[in-house]
């Protein structure tokens, strides 16, 4: 093989990519969120166990989720839970920490569940022997969605960027496809990819964007995925709970994703 051929294969095989840590690690997922007055606040501690395959275990160890308002303040912590916790916080920790086997693809984004009937029916029975009225249960049976647990973990592990990137996301409530391009450097060992883009709406069920700005930080080491760190800030147009007027709200928020 000529050289510059041979040395543009061994660039492919050696090129960087967002997976999963190689080996056991955790991850700390923050994420700060705004949708006018309403803020919401959540830290998961996520592990990732590597199965070899392209398959990860991945399991949610630890919740901290506050909510506030103008009427109400809701939290809830799993290492400290306290009487009488909003069920919906409950019951997603309930169901996050159910440990899941779940297949990558090459760009380090989840592809599908091992087993979604086997996850189905252990998040069913975690969810069951939760000390919570029949009405707090059902609350939660919603979360047993494999599709839906896919597309979660997709905003956490969002994948190895392109120099055109474009991904799914929801951003405050609203299912939107971000478009973004990006640049990518390498020192000390730590790719990383520095993107930025908009945002736009799927659908009009939850409202419009308007000038919806994205970024997205993406550092991996020989180990794999280091740290992804995103915001987006913009408008969000939507309809009153009444159906009767229409309302603009500044929105906006971070998220962090940082192997310990």
């Amino acid at each position: 093989m000529p050289l510059a051929l041979l040395t543009l294969a061994l660039s492919a095989v050696a090129a960087p990519h967002a997976r999963p840590a190689k080996s056991d690690a955790i991850y700390d997922v923050v994420v700060v969120a705004g949708i006018g007055a309403r803020r919401i606040e959540g830290q998961t501690a996520l592990s990732a166990r590597r199965q070899g395959g392209g398959v990860w275990t991945l399991q949610t160890v630890r919740t901290n989720n506050t909510w506030d308002d103008a009427a109400e303040h809701l939290s809830y912590d799993s290492d400290a839970p306290q009487p009488g916790a909003p069920w919906p916080l409950i019951t997603q920790h309930a169901v996050a920490s159910v440990p899941v086997d779940v297949v990558f693809d090459r760009s380090g984004r989840p592809e599908r569940l091992v087993s979604e009937d086997e996850w189905r029916q252990q998040a069913t029975t975690a969810l069951e022997a939760l000390d919570l009225p029949d009405a707090g249960v059902r609350s939660g049976e919603a979360l047993v969605d494999p599709q839906g647990l896919l597309a979660d973990l997709g905003r956490t592990f969002v994948g190895t960027p392109n120099s055109e990137w474009t991904r799914t996301d929801r951003l405050t409530g609203v299912d939107v496809e971000r478009r973004e391009t990006c640049e990518t450097s390498k020192q000390a060992g730590i790719t990383t990819w520095t993107c930025t883009g908009d945002a736009v709406a799927v659908t009009q069920d939850d409202g419009q964007l308007q000038d919806a700005e994205t970024w997205t930080t993406v550092r991996a080491d020989r180990r794999g995925l280091l740290d992804i760190e995103e915001g987006w800030s913009g408008t969000l147009v939507h309809l009153t709970p009444d159906g009767q007027t229409v309302t603009d709200s500044p929105i906006g928020g971070r998220r962090l994703v940082r192997r310990r």
